[in-house]
């Protein structure tokens, strides 16, 4: 089984996926501060704390896809502490105190650091395929969210699509370059941000299920109309801090869903709509990425 694990992080993104052979790959790790929280409880909630929780002993991959402190911080322990294969940044620089550590811990353990692009896509040996949507070449110019990496992670018929901040302008530019968007599960881009989430990208993905990776915060997230945007199109809504982490087991045909530490119950993988990009084909540069 493939296992894709969104977190329950406050007001922040961060999501563990273990591949059939097992494999454990990071994207994000939500905000530092959860792990040195007080209690063994709040601890678990953090990135640091489930790795060890799950006796993750080695990362292949950890991929920060932008360096708000909300979606790197959390990666700080991680790649100071667990042997990590490849690390894969957006290139974004940032002068905060948990960047610079991040950066530090990189150099200091010599851990390789890539920087994808839109095209970069790899395969795993169990068949586990990931594809890099954006950011595109020459995209310098665009804001810190729009820079972000978006990856997508496919098994079989089942996908994942995880949408980092990015906001309107570089949906659009991912709907344009007709790439692959088309997935069972969307990690909607930036915590349903009404700058985010445009009617044209939700029918490009046409997602099964959505996933808003979200805490209590000042800014009124998610955007009540942005949730609404997502229900008239059918997707089911699945909210972190409704019910805690949100997990996902898939064989690559079926596909079962648990929340918190509930139980796991088999779902319907049909898509909300047939989707224009269903059906699209893989393409761009092959990227080996190192075995451990």
């Amino acid at each position: 089984m493939l296992e894709v694990t969104f977190l329950d992080v406050g007001e922040g993104d961060a999501a563990v996926v273990r591949t059939p052979s097992g494999r454990w790959l990071a994207v994000d790790g939500g905000n530092l501060r959860l792990a040195a929280a007080p209690s063994p409880e709040e601890r678990a909630g953090a990135l640091a704390g489930y790795l060890a929780y799950r006796r993750v002993r080695r990362l292949h991959l950890v991929v920060s896809t932008h360096p708000d402190a909300d979606h790197l911080h959390g990666l700080v322990p991680v790649v100071e502490r667990w042997p990590v294969d490849l690390v894969m940044t957006s290139g974004v620089e940032a002068a905060d105190d948990g960047a610079r550590r991040f950066e530090a811990a990189a150099v200091r353990r010599r851990l390789p650091v890539a920087r994808p692009q839109r095209g970069w896509r790899a395969r795993l040996p169990d068949g586990v395929r990931l594809e890099f949507l954006n950011p595109p070449r020459g995209g310098e110019a665009w804001s810190e969210n729009d820079r972000g990496l978006v990856l997508r992670l496919a098994y079989g018929d089942v996908s994942f699509l995880l949408a980092a901040d990015v906001e309107a302008p570089a949906e659009a530019a991912m709907v344009g370059a007709g790439g692959c968007l088309a997935s069972t599960v969307l990690k909607v881009p930036h915590h349903g941000s009404r700058t985010s989430s445009t009617e044209a990208f939700l029918r490009a993905v046409a997602p099964r299920f959505a996933v808003v990776s979200v805490g209590p915060n000042p800014y009124g997230l998610p955007d009540a109309e942005v949730m609404e945007r997502y229900r008239a199109q059918g997707v089911e809504v699945l909210r972190t801090d409704g019910g805690g982490a949100v997990r996902f087991r898939t064989d690559g045909r079926r596909l079962w869903l648990a929340r918190g530490a509930g139980p796991w119950r088999r779902v319907d993988t049909a898509h909300a709509a047939a989707g224009e990009g269903a059906g699209c084909r893989e393409s761009g540069e092959l990227v080996e990425v190192a075995q451990p």
